[in-house]
C-alpha cells in the first residue's frame, strides 16, 4: 500500500512534500550556526513538516526520532567501535628506533615506510 510508510507517525504529506523538506533541512544543516545544526535542524524540520501539512504533534514525533537516529545513536555506536577496534589491536612490543636525521640516510631508504610493530 503507497503511502503507510510516510503515515507512520500520522503525518499525511507527499513524497515530494517530504523529499522538499528534507533537502530544505540539509542545506539549513550547512550553515554555521551551532555544533552539529543542534536546534537548528529541529525548528527546519520541525517548521517544515508542519508547513507542508503535518500536525504539530506529529511533525515534533517524527523530528524527535529522526534526530535520534541520526545524530545521537551515532555516539554511543561510536564508542563501542572505538572499543572493540582498541581491544583488538595488539600494543606495540618493540617502538621503533630513534630516528636519525634525514641526512644520514639515503634517499632510497624506504625503511621509514614500513611498521616495525
Amino acid at each position: 500500500m503507497p503511502g503507510r510508510d510516510r503515515a507512520a507517525f500520522g503525518i499525511d504529506v507527499s513524497l515530494i512534500g517530504l523529499a522538499t523538506v528534507y533537502l530544505t533541512v540539509q542545506l539549513v544543516r550547512q550553515v554555521p550556526i551551532s555544533p552539529g545544526g543542534i536546534g537548528v535542524v529541529e525548528v527546519a524540520l520541525l517548521a517544515g513538516l508542519v508547513s507542508a501539512g503535518a500536525g504539530h504533534d506529529a511533525a515534533a514525533a517524527a523530528m524527535l526520532v529522526y534526530r535520534l537516529l541520526s545524530c545521537w545513536i551515532i555516539i554511543p555506536l561510536g564508542a563501542l567501535t572505538y572499543a572493540t577496534l582498541r581491544r583488538r589491536t595488539p600494543p606495540c612490543r618493540n617502538p621503533p628506533p630513534a630516528r636519525r636525521p634525514r641526512w644520514h640516510k639515503p634517499h632510497t631508504d624506504l625503511s621509514n615506510f614500513t611498521r616495525r610493530c
